[in-house]
Order: structure tokens, then sequence, then C-alpha cells
């Protein structure tokens, strides 16, 4: 059984908004149970901005190197924040919902249920990156690199955008229910104006984030690719090990038990990365056991490859070429050859200990026997000549197109995770070199070399050709899962995430780094602390300094406006700073003071229009970037 992915979450969380979306009649009186529903949603959806903005929009306003999803992605969160202040507003309005006398309203329930799939698939994404006690990033899996890069944002916004559509159109009808006719129809239940209009204002500003990628959008658009990465993203947790059967096992059976073995196989050699320098159970017999396994299991998967290539050619509607398969083959072939240099390689090195198994020679061993079980008709197969057997049928391996595409899946999976250990094996070796743990028989040392003992420190020169062995196998392995990888996603195999996952690490994106950090339950919202001072305003704390404060309660939502008195604030809280640590000087004379104390806040308004024209953006912006003025009619919703 293979681990969950975040397309199983997000699926989910799908399901529940449309249903929550789709509910039927129900009284106005379930308004201050449901809103705070849609709040909660909201809630998370901007925690999941945050995570893939470079910069808040106080920062991002200063900035010009930004891209064009970079900039949407901030200008998306900080209208999700405000229609999540709205929304906040609105609960405070609307007052307590009072104790339920039954089951909560079917749109409060699924709402509710797809912001826990949300929180839970952002659960799953941040199990790849974790946090050191110094506050850096570190990677806990070779997804993490994709989980942060360029297509996975893409299709993230684009998620997100599109619940801020479906939520913006709930939101406007969850309005039109405030109404003084709707409450009419109670007995003598009033319903508080307000509240209209801030639900009125949130729906505004869901439509307003959703429009804020479009410009993105126009100027690199998200591809049907980004999705399917996105939605196959597993957990860092490897899949349970599936123990070889002593019963034979079907082809179906030995192509998802590859899967899996190579899985926990790619798992494991993450994790053996950064003990080569210290831990004693890293040994030469372990790499070189490593590296014979590795040339076998890529010279099965080459005959696999080519009973593949045979079955192409004798079933046409097949999705792929025989040469193709021949082609993949090969590179398979000049795989075996460099994992087979890198055998004969430990054959004069050792460490201070011969051999100890490791976890990642268990999870290769289990991948090489499905291997040959699926290579070779005998489902007691081992690698020792005596236990060979035939070899399968073509037809047998690969009656239809879909048993074609798991074998191929299979060859993919064996390929992808034997290039990862190359890769990981490759950086270990240096770390084992650095730290002085490679040792040669004296007897090899050139004359010359009058050393005491039976093994002597490695030379440079045999150091960095086991290094070039190694940099050969991992440009080898990654060559071959490279063809595979553009097979998988043409026949649309399980293993096409692979190859999706390996060019979308090469674009990466920029982010906070706010991985490791968990979003706050949004309960009932609470209401904003009275006594922030400039000292502790948003730059030190992310809570309004007084001047935005001061703003806000007066209902004001305009985005100019805020980022004003957040600078303001910030400036003044500089400027206490610098007072603080200035020594006293003589007093100035009483016409040079008067100019002074404004200076921190007209710097600080410096970039700002005093009266900002509401239809354009407030500074000059590049091509691409959207407007934060919400839409044309806002200033209607801020009167009402």
């Amino acid at each position: 059984m293979t681990s969950a992915v975040f397309g199983d979450f997000l699926g989910a969380g799908r399901r529940h908004l449309e249903a929550a979306v789709a509910a039927g009649e129900w009284e106005v009186a379930a308004l201050p149970a449901v809103v705070p529903s849609v709040y909660r949603l909201v809630t998370v959806m901007c925690v999941y901005l945050e995570d893939l903005a470079p910069c808040d929009e106080i920062e991002a306003a200063g900035r010009t190197d930004l891209q064009a999803w970079e900039r949407a992605v901030v200008d998306t969160g900080a209208a999700l924040r405000i229609a999540a202040d709205c929304l906040r507003h609105s609960i405070l309005d609307l007052g307590p919902a009072g104790p339920p006398d039954g089951p909560a309203p079917s749109p409060a329930r699924h709402l509710d249920a797809a912001a826990n799939e949300l929180a839970a698939g952002r659960d799953l994404l941040h199990t790849h990156i974790t946090r050191t006690p110094d506050g850096l990033a570190q990677e806990r899996s070779d997804w993490a690199p994709v989980v942060t890069s360029l297509p996975v944002t893409r299709a993230l916004a684009a998620e997100i955008a599109a619940w801020s559509v479906r939520l913006a159109l709930f939101t406007t009808w969850l309005a039109g229910l405030a109404t003084g006719d709707a409450s009419s129809r109670l007995t003598g239940q009033p319903v508080v104006v307000s509240a209209r209009g801030e639900l009125a204002s949130a729906s505004q500003w869901l439509l307003a984030a959703s429009a804020a990628l479009r410009p993105a959008h126009d100027a690199d658009p998200v591809r049907a690719a980004d999705a399917d990465l996105l939605e196959a993203i597993p957990a860092a947790v490897p899949p349970a090990r599936q123990p070889l059967s002593a019963a034979p096992e079907s082809i179906a059976e030995l192509c998802d038990g590859i899967t899996v073995s190579a899985s926990r196989l790619r798992a494991a050699a993450h994790r053996a990365r950064d003990r080569a320098r210290w831990s004693p159970d890293v040994t030469s017999g372990a790499w070189q056991w490593m590296a014979q396994a590795a040339a076998i299991t890529s010279h099965l998967s080459e005959l696999a490859l080519s009973s593949l290539a045979e079955r192409a050619g004798q079933h046409p509607a097949l999705p792929v070429t025989p040469a193709r398969l021949h082609a993949a083959a090969d590179a398979m072939t000049g795989m075996r050859t460099a994992w087979q240099h890198v055998d004969l390689m430990w054959n004069g090195i050792i460490t201070e200990r011969r051999l100890l198994s490791t976890p990642a020679m268990s999870e290769a061993s289990d991948l090489l026997l499905r291997m040959g079980r699926l290579v070779w008709d005998n489902p007691q197969w081992t690698p020792a000549r005596a236990g060979r057997g035939p070899r399968r049928d073509p037809a047998a391996l690969a009656p239809g197109p879909d048993a074609f595409t798991a074998v191929l899946a299979a060859a993919h999976q064996a390929a992808d995770a034997l290039a990862r250990v190359a890769i990981a094996d490759t950086g270990t070796v240096q770390a084992a070199a650095r730290a002085g743990r490679l040792f040669v028989p004296t007897r090899s040392l050139p004359t010359g070399f009058d050393v005491p003992r039976a093994y002597a420190p490695a030379l440079t020169d045999t150091v960095l050709e086991l290094r070039d062995a190694y940099q050969d196998a991992a440009e080898a392995s990654t060559r071959a899962a490279q063809h595979l990888d553009e097979l998988a996603i043409e026949v649309a195999a399980s293993s096409r995430a692979l190859g999706l996952a390996r060019s979308a690490a090469l674009a990466p994106a920029r982010r906070r780094g706010s991985h490791g950090t968990r979003p706050q339950r949004p309960g009932r919202p609470s209401h904003p602390l009275a006594g922030v001072l400039f000292t502790d305003s948003r730059a030190s704390t992310g809570l309004p300094g007084p001047v935005e404060r001061a703003i806000r309660q007066r209902r004001v939502r305009d985005p100019v406006v805020l980022l004003r008195a957040a600078a303001i604030d910030n400036a003044a809280r500089s400027l206490i700073g610098l007072a603080d640590t200035a020594s006293p000087s003589p007093k100035p004379p009483a016409a040079q003071t008067a100019g002074h104390g404004r200076d921190a806040v007209l710097l600080a308004a410096e970039g700002f229009p005093h009266d900002p024209d509401l239809s354009r953006p407030a500074s000059p912006s590049p091509p691409g970037r959207p407007s934060a003025a919400p839409p044309s009619d806002r200033a209607h919703l801020r009167k009402t």
C-alpha cells in the first residue's frame, strides 16, 4: 500500500467545498454558525499563500526583482487577508451562534471539513522540509526541492484562486441573506446591517484575490503537468515494507512491490547522506554491495525493456515504438557499466570496518529480487546462476496495455531510485574521504612509501578516481532515468510524477522559509491587542501598530492606505530604536526641532501617494503586476 499524496486531501477538500456552496435552503438564523466556517477556510488559504510568498506586501512594494508569479502570490495573499479580516468583523457583528439545538448546518460542516483537508494537505507538504534549532530549513526528502518549485507554486496558487472564486459567490449569497427582507420573515429576529456590508466586502476581496493571479497566468500559464505534479506529491514518510512472499506473485503484485521498494530505497539513501562522516556503520563493504546490486538491477531493467520493445513490435496498438524502448535499454547498459566500474574500485579500498548491513541494502535487495522475478519465469529467483530459470516470454510479461505500462513504470522506479542512490553515495563517499576513513593495502602503494602497517590512508589520486567513478555512475543513472521519464509521461504511467518532479526541481521558487510553522486553528476571532506600541508593531511582532490599528478601526480596507499606515509604524519603531541607542547631544535650537519631528513620518510616506487613486496601483508596477485595489464599488461597500 502506497503512502498518501497531496491530491487525496485536495480532492476531498474540493468535494466538501462544492457540497457547501451547493447547499439548499436554510434559515438566516444559521448565519452565525456558517460565517465562522467560511472564515476558518479562508484563513487556511491565507497560510498557503504565506508559504508561497517570497516576502510580505510591505516589502514587495519596494522591490523590483519579483517575478510575475512571486508578485501575484504576494498580491493574492494580501487580498485574502483583507477578506479574512472582513469575515472576522462580520462574525463580531453577527454575535455568538448560541447553543446548538442539533447538528451544525450542512454548509458549516462541509466548510469545516474542507478546511481540515486543506490543513492536512499543508502538513503533508511540510513533511518534506523541517527546521533546525537554528531556524534554518532542512530538506527531509528528495521531494523538498519539488515542493518549493515554480510549477508547484503555479499549481497551488491557481488552486487557491479557484477556491476563492467559489467562496466569493457563496459569501455574496450570505450577504444577500443578511437583509431587512430576510430578517422580516423571521419572528422578530434582527440581523445586524453592518454584517451585510462586511460579507459583501469579503466577497469582493475574494474575487480580487483570484483576479490578482491573472497577469501571472497570462505571462506564464499553469500547465496541466503542474496540477498533476502537485496532486502526486507524497508524504515524506515512506510506505511500509512489503516482504517478499514465498508464494508466486503476479506481474501486477511484483510491479507494486518494486514501486514500494524503490520509494523506501530513495528515503534510505536520503537519510544516509550526512552519516558517512561520523557513522561507523557506513562501510566500504556496504558501498560495494550497493554498487553490485545497482549493476545487477540495471541489467534486469535492461532485459525488461528489451522484452517490452519486442512486445511493442508484436502489438502495434501499444503507445511507444520499439526503437524508443531499445534506446532506453541501451541507456540502462551504460548505467550498468558505470556501476560495475564503481564495484571494481572498491576491491582496493576499505574503511575501518569492512561490511555492516544498512537499511538501504535491505531495500535494494527487495528491489533486485523483485526485478529478477519479473524478468525471469521463476518465483524463487535469486542472482545465483543455479536459481535463474527461463526468461519470461514478452507476451506473458506484458499481455496488454495496462501490464505494459506497469512494467515500464517498474523499470522507471528502479532507475530513478538507483540514480538517487548514486547521487547520495557520491556525497557520502567524499565525506568519508575528507574524514580520513578510506584506506588502501600498503602493498598497493607506489615504491618509496614506507608504512609499517597493513593499511595506509588512500592517496589523493585514488580518492579522485573513486569520486570520478561515482560521478560517472550518477550521470549514467540520471540519463537512463531521464529516458524513462519521457516514456512514462507519454504513456501516462503511474511513475510519471518522477519525471515531472525531476524537471520541476530545476526551477526553484523563492520562499520566505515559513516551513515548519503550523497554521493556528482559526476558531472564533480574537480581538486585536489594544496595547501594541510602536516598538511592538508589525515589523517585530506581525501585529498592527498604533497608526495601522487606528485606520483599521475606522473600517478602511484600502491596501494602499494600510501599507502607508504600516510604513509609518515601522519608521516610528526604527526612529525610537535609534533614539534609544544614540548618545545624548546638545539640545538644538527650537527652530530646528520643529522640522525634525516630522522627518520619520515624511520619510515613511514618501513612496506613497497622499491622495491614492483607487483606480490604479499606488506605485509604478512592472508589466503583469495586478493592482492591489479592490473592485470599483468598494467605496460604497465601506460606507455600508
